[in-house]
């Protein structure tokens, strides 16, 4: 099982909609959240900048960040790094 934080204030996310959609925020969150589920037991996702979005994952040994993807704002979509 995995847990999932989502440590972006309410008015950060709504920013956030406004300036990407709704259905890309919605689509990039769950993405996030899903991303290699066997391997990392927890992920928290927050905001950096005006429209992107870092998830840190955290393995099943000793909570240690184990990855990390950011979520990129590129005019039209969202783009994956790590």
């Amino acid at each position: 099982m995995r847990t999932i934080k989502i440590l972006i204030e309410d008015d950060d996310l709504a920013e956030i909609r406004e300036k990407v959609g709704q259905k890309a925020l919605l689509e990039t969150i769950g993405y996030l959240a899903t991303w290699n589920l066997t391997t990392y037991r927890e992920v928290r996702i927050t905001a950096e900048r005006n429209t992107d979005l870092v998830a840190y994952f955290t393995g099943p040994a000793d909570g240690a960040v184990g990855y990390v993807i950011a979520a990129v704002w590129q005019d039209d979509g969202y783009g994956f790094h790590s």
